[in-house]
C-alpha cells in the first residue's frame, strides 16, 4: 500500500527563502520545473529518490512533442550549502 504522504512531488513553481529551504519524504522528491532560490542551505533529504528533473513540454501544453526548454528546468540557487541525502539515486 502507497502511502500519499511518503512521497514529495512539486510541479511548476517558485520557492524563496531568506533562510534554508529543506524538503524530506519517506521515499521520493520529485521536482519539476521548480526554482528554488535560499540566502542559506537547501537541503533533500529522500527515502529513496531524488528527481530534479525537467518538466516535458507535452505536459505544459499537448501541442509539442517530447523536448525539453530552459524555461521548464529545475534550478537551485543557495548563498551556502547545496545538500542531497537518499538511498536511492539523484538524478538531475
Amino acid at each position: 500500500m502507497n502511502n500519499i504522504f511518503q512521497r514529495f512531488y512539486l510541479i511548476w513553481g517558485f520557492g524563496k527563502s531568506k533562510n534554508n529551504i529543506s524538503l524530506m519524504a519517506g521515499k521520493d522528491i520529485v521536482s519539476q520545473g521548480i526554482k528554488y532560490y535560499s540566502n542559506k542551505e537547501i537541503t533533500f533529504n529522500a527515502g529513496q529518490d531524488i528527481f530534479l528533473a525537467s518538466k516535458l513540454i507535452k505536459e505544459a501544453t499537448p501541442f509539442f512533442s517530447d523536448i525539453y526548454y530552459p524555461q521548464l528546468q529545475s534550478k537551485l540557487f543557495s548563498d551556502n550549502n547545496l545538500i542531497f541525502k537518499c538511498r536511492g539515486v539523484i538524478l538531475i
